[in-house]
């Protein structure tokens, strides 16, 4: 295929990242938006209560905006100093290391996020009854179940949509601005209005019991819950445009506002309410709109409804991020890592923080739940700001963007001190219970992330259970119960695997593609036949795959390098439903550089390369081994295996010396799959046990296995996988060949996998036939389908043209170096048997009177891919594109060089220049081979890898010998 018939997919990048997105107003938007939730409709209750006058709760409510403005200017010299999203998590975990930035995650996780959305649900659940129940408090159970209601619903929501996540947020906006404008004029009005007495400073300063310095810490910890959500920012630092401008100014101007509306905001509750019937009420703002604003009084507890549920989807949005920003670090389950590959939505973590809300739900009061969080939010706040202190004295030379005074941090954390000293003194038992739940993650940290080799029993409850849960979730390929295709080396290309899907199939194995080949490819959209290609620099095709497949896919490398393996795996992630390492394979080509079995005898670099794999994408990783020369050893290889995190194992039930004709050893995969918690897929039953579809689950009983892998029984006739018995061979391949001429695959690939399933029959007039064929046309013509071949040829050709618009400028010869260069690759299949370019250009030298063509050959190191130039009538011509044979490379050069002078080369349909009349094909060195000598070259050709494959029947076919002289550079 050339470069024009192709789209490069440029929309992928080489590394995803973050995008800045986030300006200035948008920055603000972002902190004020968090800021202002339910806490200025709860708040006021616990601050006026605990300061036991108006005049202080009014100065706790200024003195409250003071203090978030102090850390927040700490925050921003943090977030340009340490430019990562995540906030006091990605700080601590950079300053103190990785115990204290767990904890901090475990505090968040279990208690700060969590009873934060418990808090605002039953905010919610309180404005909504209120009309309801108008003469008393809403009962119990009916909070609750509304609010548990109200989580699982935007659960659903997040889960399902990040776009309609979003538009809610935005939506319900509205009714957060709405209902604190509108309390906030009608109190104006009153206070216009003459109607200020709590106001005066006689009145407002009047205490009902002298309050104590504990009692006012408590004051600040409910003004604290209000402001909480001014570091909010930090969390999204990489998203956000010149973070060391805009992150900064969105402080300096969202703090003060916020503070100047709360403050506006509790002076209209006191202008219409006095200090007894504010703290009488359970739901502040319903009794100042049932006081103020008569028939017009449930706008109040709509708007406030409406502002509560935006805020809980919202703080369920942040806290899932959490959660999965944690467990792609390490700190959490890689399980709360993974997202919906169709809604792209972290599924996992919003149903983590929604179950741990619901049980908040029902085991707290609203009060305490907010010392909980109050209590745990400034301890947090207070060990980061501290880190500040630290890095500045630990990394006295870094760069600081921003650097603020020694004054803002070491106020800030007096009064942190302060606060927290008191409040432990007036309420032991709260503020003691969040610190222990906040110690409890010291072992959880030692037991699921510092220990790295668990006993088996351990891993299984931590890790096995979650896997369970995994499969619960679905659209996750699933390895338990399948029949799935092998990996088979030049025999599981695309048109065969879309054939065993098609014979019922229910998981395809891609062939083993080395890292070093892969790693080096382009993914590329194939517009003209609908396909996904990774194309080599040579131009080559290495992996081919399309939209049918792509669920059920899995692609098969070899490797023997974690960092090699996990760029490959980034290459296809997102077009195959999941990777496998191979460790089974004992050919030379798969086990030369340590990959294949030779791993068997690394487990060190098989965790590195699993680990590796497991942690960096985020679709399921499995392996292929085969068995050890023990069981023991084979089952103490797999548990290791398994504690990596692969989704399943495959297990050939052979020795690496073993071959077919050995028998199968059911017994160690039966041990296999009785060690381990993941499913195993047992694999080497085709010369045994497998003859039909029936036989397949014999073989899953023998082993105990939870899934069976055909290889040999597939490749013979891949409709042993239909339930409703096989299909004939004739049939199978027929439908083979549709594959192979709809997917453009190569016509050797093509041939090998037909005589493989001609089997015995390869030698028959037949088989000759078919191997004589040397394209994908005349393979079609061998089995009657030439029709289907023009048809298709023609319907391809028509959607090529249609989108080529613009024209194929890629084949304009073009001087470089005074080489004449165009991008060209010599395709056998294009060119009749015993006809090549090299042949055509030496007759047109011959008689044209000049010298024979000169071709001039080097090698590249990387690769061993070949580039060659010829030089006719002292001019220079060489095709830009690598290939994999020098014999291939010659022939691209010289069809540069006929293109260039506008002669004919050869090709299949090309009008007959006459050149090479003269010549006598029926030379000894290209006549037909007598069947002795057939047989032993098609042996020759079952043994050799593909690439050799296409060289051996170019020496053989093509006459070389005279068509020019050649020199070699290596």
């Amino acid at each position: 295929m050339k470069d024009s018939e192709l789209k490069r997919d440029s929309s992928i990048p080489e590394r995803v990242t973050l995008k800045k997105e986030i300006g200035l107003l948008s920055a603000c938007a972002i902190i004020i938006g968090n800021i202002i939730g339910s806490g200025i409709f709860i708040s006021p209750k616990g601050v006026l209560e605990h300061s036991g006058s108006v005049g202080l709760a009014l100065v706790v409510w200024v003195l409250g905006g003071g203090i978030a403005a102090l850390g927040s200017l700490c925050y921003a010299e943090l977030g340009v100093t340490i430019p990562k999203s995540g906030g006091d998590y990605s700080y601590v975990t950079e300053i103190f290391g990785g115990l204290m930035g767990f904890l901090l995650l475990w505090s968040a996780v279990l208690i700060m996020y969590p009873t934060t959305l418990a808090v605002i649900a039953l905010t919610f659940s309180n404005y909504v009854l209120q009309p309801v129940f108008p003469h008393c408090i809403p009962p119990y159970i009916a909070t609750r179940m509304l609010s548990t209601i109200c989580i699982l619903f935007l659960t659903w929501v997040n889960c399902y949509s990040v776009r309609l996540a979003t538009r809610i947020q935005d939506a319900f906006t509205v009714g957060k601005l709405l209902a604190l404008g509108l309390i906030i004029t009608v109190g104006l009005v009153q206070i216009f209005g003459g109607n200020y007495e709590s106001l005066t400073p006689q009145v407002a300063f009047t205490f009902n019991k002298a309050p104590s310095i504990g009692q006012i810490a408590l004051a600040f910890l409910h003004a604290s819950f209000a402001f909480s959500g001014w570091n909010f920012l930090n969390y999204v630092t990489e998203e956000v445009v010149d973070p060391r401008r805009n992150l900064p100014r969105a402080i300096y101007i969202s703090i003060p506002l916020v503070t100047f509306v709360y403050t506006l905001t509790n002076i209209a509750y006191f202008s219409s309410m006095s200090p007894d019937e504010l703290l009488s009420s359970n739901a502040v703002a319903v009794t100042f709109g049932e006081k103020l604003l008569g028939m017009f009084s449930t706008l109040m507890p709509i708007s406030v409804a409406l502002s509560t549920f935006g805020g809980i989807n919202g703080y369920l949005f942040t806290s899932s991020r959490l959660c999965f920003s944690g467990a792609r670090e390490g700190h959490l389950p890689s399980l709360l890592a993974m997202i919906h590959f169709k809604h792209c939505t972290p599924i996992p973590a919003l149903l983590v923080c929604c179950t741990a809300t619901i049980v908040i739900l029902c085991i707290g009061e609203t009060h305490n739940l907010i010392n909980y969080v109050s209590f745990i939010n400034y301890l947090s706040y207070g060990v980061t700001i501290a880190g500040l202190l630290y890095y500045r004295w630990k990394k006295p030379n870094l760069y600081r963007p921003i650097k603020v005074s020694l004054l803002v941090p070491v106020c800030y954390l007096l009064f942190w001190a302060l606060l927290l000293g008191f409040s432990l003194h007036s309420e032991p038992l709260v503020c003691g219970v969040g610190l222990v739940i906040m110690l409890t993650g010291v072992p959880v940290y030692f037991l699921g992330v510092y220990w790295k080799n668990k006993p088996k029993c351990i891993y299984d409850f931590i890790v096995g259970r979650m896997r369970k849960m995994m499969k619960m979730m679905g659209d996750r390929l699933c390895f338990d119960g399948k029949a799935v295709l092998a990996p088979m080396v030049r025999v599981g290309t695309l048109p065969m695997r879309l054939l065993a899907l098609d014979c019922g199939a229910d998981i395809v194995y891609c062939e083993e593609l080395i890292d070093i080949k892969m790693a080096q490819c382009e993914r590329v959209v194939n517009d003209v036949l609908e396909t996904v290609d990774f194309v080599a620099p040579d131009e080559r095709v290495m992996f081919r795959t399309c939209s049918k497949e792509k669920s059920r896919v899995v692609f098969q490398m070899g490797t023997a390098d974690p960092e090699r393996a996990l760029a490959v795996a980034k290459l296809v992630e997102n077009d195959v439903a999941a990777v496998d390492v191979n460790m089974g394979c004992p050919k030379e080509y798969s086990t030369k550089g340590g990959m294949g079995s030779a791993l068997l005898s690394d487990p060190e670099k098989i965790e590195a390369i699993l680990r590796t794999l497991v942690n960096g994408i985020s679709k399921p990783v499995t392996c292929k081994i085969r068995i050890l020369p023990t069981l023991e050893d084979t089952v103490n290889l797999v548990r290791r295996i398994e504690q990596t995190g692969v989704a399943a194992i495959a297990v050939h039930g052979r020795m690496k010396e073993e071959r077919p004709r050995h028998p199968v050893h059911c017994d160690y995969i039966q041990a296999v799959a009785e060690s381990v918690s993941i499913p195993v897929i047992a694999n080497g039953g085709s010369s045994d046990i497998v003859k039909s579809f029936e036989d397949i689950e014999t073989f899953r009983a023998a082993t105990g296995a939870s899934s069976v892998m055909i290889a040999r029984a597939a490749m013979w006739n891949p409709s042993v996988f239909r339930q409703q018995g096989a299909l004939s061979v004739e049939r199978v391949m027929e439908d083979y060949i549709k594959y192979a001429v709809r997917y453009d695959n190569n016509p050797f690939n093509t041939k090998y996998c037909l005589c493989q399933m001609l089997r015995d029959r390869v030698e028959s007039p037949f088989g000759k036939r078919l191997h004589a064929a040397q394209t994908t046309e005349e393979i079609c013509e061998v089995f009657g389908l030439t029709d289907f071949y023009m048809k298709t040829s023609a319907e391809l050709k028509a959607r090529k043209a249609a989108l080529q618009t613009n024209g194929d400028q890629s084949e304009i010869p073009k001087v470089e170096d005074d080489v004449i260069i165009m991008p060209v690759r010599f395709e056998r299949r294009d060119y009749p048997p015993q006809i090549t370019p090299k042949m055509f250009l030496l007759e047109w030298s011959r008689k044209e009177k000049l010298d024979q063509p000169v071709y001039e050959t080097e090698q590249r190191t990387q690769d061993r891919a070949f580039q060659s130039t010829v030089t006719v009538a002292d001019k220079k011509y060489r095709s830009t594109l690598w290939e994999k044979s020098k014999k291939f490379a010659e022939q691209a050069a010289a069809i540069v060089c006929l293109r260039t002078l506008g002669l004919p080369e050869g090709r299949i349909g090309e009008d007959n220049s006459g050149l090479v009349n003269k010549r006598k094909r029926d030379d000894n060195k290209c006549a037909p081979l007598n069947d002795n000598e057939s047989a032993a070259r098609k042996r020759h050709i079952s043994e050799v890898p593909q690439e050799e494959e296409e060289e051996i029947i170019c020496r053989t076919k093509v006459v070389t010998g005279d068509c020019g002289q050649t020199t070699s550079e290596h």
